[in-house]
């Protein structure tokens, strides 16, 4: 089996120095760097001039954009580790203690890294860097060369682990090892085509809703009303399944542009008998006996 490199300490005191900023430059211009698109950044007052001030974006702790992630995170809470750099966080769990807009970012966060590890992706990552915590905002931050891996998430509890690096794939030996004891589930190789699904607007919609709804996620079918956070409490909060009320089956190949009002929140048992059997059914009417006069 591979056996993690293990860095020396001289190794680790060059990282330590490397991944410390020395400067201060626009997020704007290290979003700009990662392959991110600013350009609506300028949509502020003051135009092109003052597009890094623009509050929609400047103090954003995480960005997406076409499956690509940026990620703030502070130099202090990096763990210079024998094998890897890591940062070890649960935003999840500051959501209980934040407020407001800090509140949304956090869950914005977690629900980033969430997809970039459901999908494989590789986040870039931004670190800031304030010496005294708890005094002042950043003092200096740099843009890593290095991308990173989401090494671990635990969807119960939140928990992340973030590693600088693209971590190696299993060998084929590896895999045929693992698989040999095994029969049920094993792997195969099928090659589809699918329709392509917008997190970030999935996203947009759940935050909508928590904003204009009084931080309430409940099911939209009539007659369900179920709130995860209701019933499983902070494992709950901020989640649900979001719905495309037309089907994207009927979408011409190219795609078409869907706002949030094609999509609806639903919990997981009414988004299975939506779909059961290949449908899309309405929401009204979903649940028996539940549809109301009009």
């Amino acid at each position: 089996r591979r056996v993690p490199d293990v860095m020396t300490m001289v190794d680790q005191d060059k990282l330590r120095h490397a991944l410390c900023p020395a400067a201060k430059p626009r997020i704007i211009d290290l979003v700009a760097a990662a392959g991110f698109d600013v350009s609506d950044w300028s949509n502020y007052k003051g135009g092109q001039e003052k597009a890094g001030a623009n509050p929609k974006y400047c103090y954003e702790w995480c960005y997406e954009q076409d499956g690509k992630y940026l990620l703030n995170i502070w130099y202090e809470n990096m763990s210079f580790e024998a094998d890897a750099v890591r940062q070890h966080l649960n935003l999840r769990n500051r959501t209980t203690d934040l407020k407001g807009v800090r509140r949304v970012r956090a869950r914005r966060f977690d629900t980033a890294v969430r997809s970039a590890y459901e999908i494989g992706a590789n986040p870039r990552v931004v670190v800031q860097h304030r010496p005294v915590r708890n005094v002042g905002g950043v003092e200096s931050r740099l843009l890593d060369r290095s991308p990173w891996t989401v090494e671990s998430y635990s969807f119960a509890t939140g928990d992340m682990v973030l590693r600088r690096g693209i971590v190696p794939m299993k060998s084929l030996d590896e895999a045929d090892e693992e698989l040999a004891a095994f029969n049920e589930g094993a792997l195969r190789q099928a090659f589809i085509r699918h329709r392509r699904r917008e997190s970030r607007l999935r996203r947009q919609k759940i935050d909508w809703v928590l904003e204009h709804r009084g931080q309430k996620l409940c099911c939209e079918v009539e007659g369900c009303g179920f709130d995860f956070f209701e019933v499983y409490g902070d494992k709950g909060e901020g989640f649900a399944h979001v719905h495309h009320l037309r089907p994207l089956a009927s979408f011409r190949d190219e795609g078409e542009k869907v706002t949030l009002d094609d999509l609806a929140v639903v919990c997981a048992n009414c988004h299975a008998m939506i779909h059961r059997g290949g449908q899309c059914r309405p929401l009204r009417g979903l649940i028996a006996g539940r549809c109301a006069d009009v």
